[in-house]
């Protein structure tokens, strides 16, 4: 597959900006890729050391600098902010990234004042929320990551319970990325077959318990890691890339990805994930599911939560 022609640019050399460059780089999804961070220097070397895989791949290119070589952007990913501490949560990092975006934000969007934004800092609901308030953008043109990366989580331990491949799993996790997620269980699929009609049809023994573990597997999983020392990186990585290539390239699959919602519960300034398509200008159409009332009241529990959150951010 030829690359896209188009220029991505990930702000942030860190574990999680890097890994992002070089996916996009692997995956050809952009002509141009472009890693910047503000020790321009860091970013060069990572850009430098990523470049050597082109020969094998073909079709595309990498430069890292400064936040100047951002210029003309297509796509920009954000992937910088502080994070918590082993024991802390998304939310006790939040005024301090706030005060970052402040300062940040207005500087890539003077240098590539058509680009769509893709938060990636955490909590990134509200961050979603800071970017497009800083930016001036309209909040179609900046989208958080939100719960395509529990989407992912939750469908591996969905299939491990099944014995089954997760790319034949099809479910989602819409709501906050955060502690009130809300797990979509009456659209999931299995090779295209509704989960309650597959599990009876295989005789797969299948109650709350099985149910309820996978999700508290699926809440916890970024906590795990950090319980090995670790932050989260390769599959959030994986996520941004994913929708980065979606909105250069346009696709009409729709992906649980952080958008603003003052169309669903009135109320604008709202960040949380829902299914959406992506394109050129930002997110596009948002998909009509018909949830049951249990997940319907989840979601306004969620919603709930991240207002009273919001309430909390200086800026």
């Amino acid at each position: 597959m030829d690359s896209i022609d188009g220029k991505i640019t990930v702000v942030g050399a860190g574990t999680i900006g890097t890994l992002t460059a070089y996916n996009l780089i692997m995956r050809r999804s952009a002509s141009e890729i472009v890693l910047v961070n503000r020790n321009s220097k860091k970013a060069s070397v990572k850009a430098f050391d990523i470049s050597h895989c082109v020969p094998g791949i073909g079709g595309t290119s990498i430069k890292g600098g400064s936040y100047e070589e951002s210029a003309g952007s297509q796509v920009i990913i954000i992937t910088v902010g502080v994070l918590p501490k082993k024991n802390g949560s998304r939310m006790d990092v939040m005024q301090n990234n706030v005060e970052i975006y402040q300062d940040l934000i207005p500087k890539l969007v003077t240098l590539s004042p058509d680009a769509v934004l893709v938060i990636v800092t955490n909590p990134v609901d509200i961050m979603s929320l800071v970017a497009a308030k800083y930016s001036g953008f309209t909040y179609r043109r900046t989208i958080g990551s939100g719960t395509l990366l529990d989407s992912l989580r939750f469908r591996s331990f969905i299939a491990e319970a099944l014995e089954v491949s997760p790319e034949f799993v099809n479910a989602m996790i819409l709501g906050e990325h955060g502690e009130s997620m809300v797990p979509i269980w009456s659209k999931i699929k299995i090779h295209d077959i509704p989960l309650e009609q597959y599990v009876k049809d295989k005789r797969i023994n299948w109650n709350k318990e099985i149910k309820e573990d996978i999700f508290q597997k699926t809440k916890r999983a970024g906590w795990k890691i950090r319980q090995g020392n670790e932050h989260s990186s390769y599959a959030i990585s994986y996520s941004a890339t994913t929708i980065a290539e979606a909105i250069i390239q346009g696709s009409k699959d729709y992906f649980p990805v952080s958008i603003e919602q003052s169309f669903k519960y009135g109320e604008k300034g709202l960040y949380m994930s829902l299914p959406v398509q992506l394109g050129k200008e930002g997110y596009g159409k948002v998909s009509k599911l018909d949830l049951s009332n249990e997940e319907e009241s989840l979601l306004e529990k969620s919603f709930s939560a991240l207002k009273k959150n919001i309430n909390k951010v200086n800026f």
